[in-house]
């Protein structure tokens, strides 16, 4: 490919970068806030499951915006890559996006299979996830996927790329480079990697001769393409999703008909509604970024009837759709549910307006005192 083409790439991903992925990580930063204020705000979501997990899935998709996004964007928008000078970072950056993405994907199947239980037509289902079994259910998966995520700060380091001879965060373990890549990227993280800056880092900094995070251990790249990318962050969460969504809007068709309290059903209806319409959100965003991943990891880029640059911009623009997910959820819900709009408002207007005059009124009584003495 010719050097202006290559040109025209790089300046349209600092474009991009820039002008799509800044608006994207405040964007996301600022609604996932709001969805942690209204969540912990009202009696009513903090009496549910279904709101702590989407609660603490805000929690964790911030986290993987500030860890991720920003860093692709200071990356291909500024040219300021972290990991080529810090080994801590190379190290921190990758385990981190892996527990944020993990962490969010599980909130939302979990958010799922308790709405399908909590509109079960069976009583005994309904009873079946309270938030004591919230609680425990997101601490044992906090643990798994901070165990999962050791690997990778023990085995991600600076060192000599043996395919481009060049220094970068790569994996030195083998057995951890096949986990790596067959495992982690195309099972757990699947479909958009959750981190470009791990997939994109990676794969095309090592391709393309450049200085970059990558992995230096064969098995954990295979790990982290097909167990992590393809299933567990893409088919697992995916195939939970839709399944127990569908199910969920089933017996939401019958909530009507069921001899419940009237709160209780247009919760059940209003939560039912947010998750699946950001579980069919998902397969969107989630779907080109794992087919242009698919080709990447499997196609050999080194032949010359393969372009790197365009698979390397396609990579990008389809990684910066997939952080939508983590970016876009309050604003499904303020879309989709007439309810959570009118909650958002009462939050903000009437709770903090209200503090605020009170604080207001407090300073001015303290100034009126202060003259009268």
């Amino acid at each position: 490919m010719s050097t202006t083409t290559n040109t025209i790439y790089t300046f349209a991903t600092q474009q991009i970068s820039i002008y799509l992925g800044i608006p994207i990580l405040i964007g996301g930063i600022l609604g996932g806030i709001l969805n942690i204020i209204v969540f912990l705000s009202l009696q009513t979501f903090r009496e549910s499951s279904c709101a702590f997990f989407l609660t603490i899935m805000s929690f964790v998709n911030i986290g993987q915006l500030i860890t991720g996004l920003l860093s692709r964007v200071m990356i291909s928008g500024f040219g300021v890559d972290w990991t080529e000078t810090s080994i801590f970072y190379c190290k921190f950056r990758i385990s981190c996006l892996q527990f944020c993405a993990l962490t969010s994907y599980t909130c939302m199947c979990l958010a799922t299979i308790d709405q399908l239980l909590a509109t079960s037509l069976q009583p005994r289902w309904q009873q079946c996830l309270n938030l004591k079994k919230a609680y425990r259910l997101c601490a044992m998966f906090f643990f798994i996927w901070l165990l999962h995520s050791i690997p990778s700060l023990i085995w991600y380091n600076l060192s000599l790329s043996v395919r481009t001879g060049k220094i970068g965060c790569v994996i030195t373990n083998s057995i951890f480079q096949q986990y790596f890549t067959y495992v982690y990227l195309l099972i757990l993280a699947g479909i958009l990697p959750i981190i470009i800056n791990i997939t994109f880092g990676s794969i095309a900094y090592l391709r393309t001769g450049k200085i970059g995070c990558v992995i230096t251990n064969s098995i954990f790249q295979q790990y982290f393409t097909y167990v992590y990318l393809l299933i567990l962050a893409g088919i697992l969460p995916i195939i939970i999703n839709i399944t127990f969504g569908s199910i969920a809007y089933c017996n939401v068709r019958q909530i009507p008909y069921r001899t419940i309290p009237l709160v209780r059903r247009e919760l059940d209806k209003q939560l039912t509604t947010m998750v699946l319409v950001q579980v069919v959100f998902k397969v969107f965003v989630i779907v080109p970024y794992i087919t242009v991943l698919c080709v990447i990891n499997t196609a050999n880029l080194l032949s010359s009837s393969i372009n790197i640059t365009q698979l390397t911009f396609a990579n990008f623009v389809t990684g910066i759709m997939y952080y939508l997910y983590f970016a876009t959820p309050f604003y499904i819900y303020i879309s989709v549910s007439k309810r959570f709009r009118q909650q958002f408002i009462h939050v903000i207007s009437i709770t903090f307006v209200k503090r605020w005059k009170r604080q207001i009124v407090g300073i001015n009584r303290v100034s009126t005192e202060e003259q009268q003495q």
